[in-house]
């Protein structure tokens, strides 16, 4: 009976701090000529990622390597997790428009599993994500 009071009690509270918050803003109010656009600029995330989960033999694969380059340069790398997924900032690396490859790469017991896949990003056209699943291959 208690708990039910002070439910109660606190939900009323919520319900008098909630409706009393007035936003009080000095910007006009802007009318929007064109909606979809207005809703591509809300909706474009400039934390461009490219990110995907890692396969060895049709399985999630943790503890793989997974490197970001362009050209020669490697700009970042991440760690797959126990669910074989990764994750890396593209824009970030301020490299500018062109093709980005991702490579994965994991050693275990003397063999070697790779696997890679390339892709081109605009920073004027997008696409703002990449979603890269990498099957590994023995190679060694």
């Amino acid at each position: 009976m208690l708990n039910r009071i002070i439910y109660a009690a606190s939900f009323i509270l919520f319900l008098l701090v909630f409706l009393s918050c007035q936003e009080n803003t000095n910007e006009p109010n802007m009318k929007v000529d064109n909606v979809d656009k207005a809703l591509k600029e809300v909706q474009r995330d400039p934390a461009t990622e490219v990110h995907g989960i890692v396969y060895k033999l049709y399985s999630p694969a943790s503890d793989v390597i997974v490197k970001l380059y362009k050209g020669e340069t490697l700009l970042d790398q991440d760690t797959t997790d126990e669910y074989g997924y990764y994750e890396i900032g593209v824009c970030c690396q301020h490299q500018g428009t062109g093709t980005y490859t991702v490579l994965a790469r994991k050693d275990y017991k003397g063999q070697i599993w790779v696997d890679a896949e390339s892709f081109y990003w605009s920073q004027q056209s997008g696409p703002y994500d990449f979603e890269i699943d990498l099957h590994l291959n023995l190679v060694k």
